[in-house]
């Protein structure tokens, strides 16, 4: 008999793919604030798709890591979209573009 293994080449699945629906309306009814605020702001100032090496250097951060899991949790929950896909200019990976979704409410939030 055979046994089927799943395939985890690509990691642990992403929570966006597993997240409760009270704990997205949560996040949805509270204001950002801190990293999640800094980079939604950008991404809506500069309304252009960004990747998020560009959002990092912009913030003027050092580390890749100090942005990205703020960028996905935003795109989890709506704040932000992906785009499309880029080569990066320092790794020559395929990444991810990521523009800020315009909604009214949201807009409200932020800037209070």
């Amino acid at each position: 008999m055979r046994v089927n293994i799943p395939d985890l080449k690509g990691g642990i699945p992403q929570t966006r793919r597993f997240a409760h629906p009270n704990s997205m309306k949560a996040f949805k009814d509270i204001d950002l604030r801190g990293k999640h605020k800094e980079i939604y702001n950008l991404c809506f100032q500069k309304d252009m798709p960004l990747t998020d090496r560009e959002i990092k250097d912009l913030l003027g951060y050092s580390d890749m890591n100090s942005v990205r899991p703020r960028i996905s949790e935003l795109i989890d929950f709506g704040f932000l979209k992906e785009t499309g896909k880029i080569k990066d200019y320092v790794t020559r990976k395929t990444v991810r573009l990521v523009k800020a979704v315009q909604k009214p409410e949201i807009q409200l939030n932020l800037f209070k």
